[in-house]
């Protein structure tokens, strides 16, 4: 029973962040506005916002925060090695479930724990990154027209993603790789399957 809430709270991470993308893609930011007293207004600028500009702009800004949130909850959740186990408290099962709990024992593998260094490393820069974007709206106007902080703050956030998953899949950073994959590669594709199957 447990494994199978896990494997859907697994599911409903990737949802989230799939359909959270998809929507941050069709639904786009609020058009620039005129400056006040503005003589002339290029667009895409737009001397005021309308009702349907504004409601889009805002949903666009709450599906990109809840994407980057469950992106990185996901890098978190790419450290957990082990099942939760029974008797936690919900401090101590969120931990878990974020790949935050130190495992029972040194069973885990060193290259398993350079890479779950990694995961929660990519997964606290998104996260902060999240917290930054929204700090960055209280940046003084001129900063906010020059640096376009935002921007600068989900690149990096989608950097720091792409790191966790290439990680994960075992592509980037081959020394890290495990070493039933690396024999299993090196005796043939159905071995290696065999390999990454465990």
């Amino acid at each position: 029973g447990g494994r199978i809430a896990v494997g859907y709270l697994k599911i409903w991470i990737t949802n989230v962040a799939g359909l959270g993308a998809i929507g941050v893609a069709f639904l786009p930011t609020k058009p620039p506005v005129c400056a006040a007293g503005a003589r002339v207004c290029l667009p895409p600028s737009v001397a005021h916002l309308s009702t349907s500009q504004q409601i889009v702009g805002d949903v666009h800004v709450c599906l990109a925060g809840v994407t980057f949130i469950a992106l990185g909850v996901m890098a978190l959740r790419f450290a957990k090695s082990e099942t939760t186990p029974e008797g936690l408290g919900r401090l101590g099962r969120i931990r878990n479930g974020l790949g935050l709990a130190k495992p029972s024992g040194d069973r885990l593998p060193a290259r398993k724990r350079i890479r779950n260094v990694i995961y929660r490393t990519c997964g606290s820069v998104i996260l902060s990154c999240v917290v930054l974007a929204v700090l960055s709206n209280m940046a003084p106007m001129p900063v906010a027209i020059r640096v376009p902080l935002v921007f600068v703050f989900e690149a990096l956030a989608v950097f720091a993603f792409g790191i966790s998953w290439f990680v994960k899949g075992q592509t980037l950073l081959p020394i890290l790789k495990d070493p039933k994959l690396i024999t299993g590669a090196l005796a043939g594709p159905d071995q290696a399957l065999i390999g990454v199957s465990r």
